[in-house]
Parts: C-alpha cells; sequence; structure tokens
C-alpha cells in the first residue's frame, strides 16, 4: 500500500513566500528612508506679508496677531531677496492684524509689496503637519 506524503511547502510556494518575502523587505527599506527623511531634513520658514513704504527710510508692515511676538524679536526684514536692518517705531492694533512701523538705517527705493521675515527652521514632517491643519 501506498501512502502519499503530503508536504505542506512544496516548492512552488517556497519560491512565492521567498518573492514576497523580498519585495516586503524593499517595501520595508523604502518606508524607513522616508520616515528618516522626513525627520531629519529640516526646511526654513518665512513669515511673508504686505509691506508699505511710508517714505524712503520707514513702512509699515502687516502681521497677524500669532506671529507678532515672533516678529517684534527678528531685526532682519527681506524685501526682492536682500536682508536689510530694521527698529520698530510702534505697533498699532486694529482687529486681529497689527501695522508694525518700521524704520530703516539706510534709504530704500524699493517698488516690492511684500516681505518676508526669517522666522527659523522646521523638520519635513512639521511642515506637512502644518500644511494639513491649514488646510481644514
Amino acid at each position: 500500500m501506498y501512502v502519499k506524503r503530503i508536504n505542506l511547502f512544496n516548492d512552488s510556494d517556497r519560491c512565492i513566500f521567498n518573492k514576497t518575502f523580498v519585495y516586503n523587505l524593499i517595501f520595508i527599506i523604502i518606508l524607513l528612508v522616508i520616515l528618516l527623511a522626513l525627520i531629519l531634513i529640516k526646511k526654513d520658514i518665512y513669515y511673508q506679508n504686505i509691506i508699505t513704504f511710508t517714505d524712503n527710510k520707514s513702512a509699515c508692515i502687516y502681521v497677524e496677531k500669532d506671529y507678532l511676538n515672533s516678529i517684534k524679536n527678528k531685526k532682519k526684514i527681506i524685501i526682492d531677496d536682500v536682508d536689510y536692518e530694521y527698529n520698530i517705531e510702534r505697533i498699532e492694533e486694529k482687529k486681529d492684524i497689527y501695522f508694525v512701523y518700521i524704520n530703516f538705517n539706510i534709504e530704500l527705493k524699493i517698488d516690492e509689496d511684500y516681505y518676508k521675515i526669517f522666522m527659523g527652521k522646521e523638520k519635513l514632517i512639521e511642515y506637512f503637519i502644518r500644511i494639513i491643519k491649514n488646510n481644514k
């Protein structure tokens, strides 16, 4: 009498298992690389808004309420990709917007309507979280 042995893992099953293991390992490695990039790579963050020049040495910048304290601590403003130092003369509040009157040490002849102030660096994952929160 002949008894057939049942092989739980025949050759085709082993081949399929090995290939799926390799693909799963490649997927995990790619996922780890993406996560490390999100954690380790940092991006510059700027605050940007409207600037209105009152004369050649002074201007008024518009600042949202949440960013006022950060703007007070900064002393460099970027207009047309050039850094300028400034001093704060006075601050006026109207609703949720602050009008910050600043004075430059030199005379400027710029027609740009926007300024930006460097706020620091943030990780890419923090950047994506901030973008997602602002869109909701």
